[in-house]
């Protein structure tokens, strides 16, 4: 058996502090799982929004080399305790821990490939793709709509519809990425926790699928007086991946990450 633990869309701005990154690093640390999954939308990148485009009061001020600088810092902050850890494995001369690392790009790092579609003369002031160098410290770069396996399971951002080439969306979810795919589905994007299991004609094991939340600790702007009626679940999700290929779900609450720190 290997485990896997999956952070759900982080969505770091300059306004937030980084101490769930801190603490999920020491997390991590302790847990030590064979592979690490950031599911994509790790920024928000408000400053590349196309949501509302006439709404300037929304955007006044914000600057995309503040929103990557600012993910940059966080980046740091998340990998801060594993270098720590290698530092110490590697001052006593013990094995050093590399866990299978997998980067997801989700559709809010996606805002910067289409605004420099849109804008080509700014092309080369800022990175395309990976936007906090990931790469530089082992990170498998997963484009946004691509996906990873892992001992037989599919990881993604979003799950696509197969006509139109957009993200799945309803009140079932899960359900629906389940059913269209014909191994177990791990994903992003909504910022809910849903899990739905379905068993293929002829398998005969349960085929999974995991929406697997957010890691924030905030409330963003455009909820404010809805909080109440918001169903995001906020937190860090371990799989254990079976010899059938079947998996185990674990969930760790954003309440459980912070003890780390």
């Amino acid at each position: 058996m290997s485990t896997t633990l999956v952070i759900g869309d982080p969505h770091d701005t300059p306004e937030q502090n980084k101490n769930r990154f801190f603490a999920l690093g020491n997390l991590i640390n302790k847990l030590r799982p064979d592979n690490i999954v950031q599911i994509g939308d790790f920024m928000s990148l408000d400053s590349v929004s196309s949501h509302d485009p006439s709404n300037l009061r929304v955007r006044e001020g914000k600057r995309i080399i503040d929103d990557i600088e600012s993910g940059r810092i966080a980046y740091k902050a998340l990998m801060n305790g594993m270098n720590e850890l290698n530092k110490h494995l590697r001052d006593n001369k013990m094995k050093q821990y590399k866990p299978d690392m997998y980067w997801f790009e989700g559709n809010h790092e996606d805002r910067v490939r289409r605004n420099l579609n849109s804008n080509p003369v700014f092309e080369g002031m800022v990175p395309e793709t990976d936007l906090v160098g990931a790469a530089m410290d082992g990170w498998i770069i997963v484009s946004y709509k691509e996906y990873a396996e892992i001992k037989g399971t599919l990881f993604t951002h979003a799950p696509m519809n197969k006509r139109n080439n957009q993200p799945i969306s309803g009140e079932y979810i899960a359900r629906r990425a389940v059913d269209i795919h014909s191994k177990n589905i791990v994903f992003g994007h909504t910022h809910r926790l849903q899990l739905h299991t379905s068993k293929l004609v002829g398998h005969d094991r349960l085929t999974t699928s995991v929406n697997v939340g957010w890691f924030g600790d905030y409330v963003p702007e455009y909820l404010k007086g809805n909080e109440l009626a918001c169903d995001w679940w906020s937190g860090v999700i371990m799989i254990t991946h079976m010899k059938d290929e079947s998996i185990d779900i674990d969930t760790i609450s954003i309440k459980r990450v912070m003890e780390y720190l």
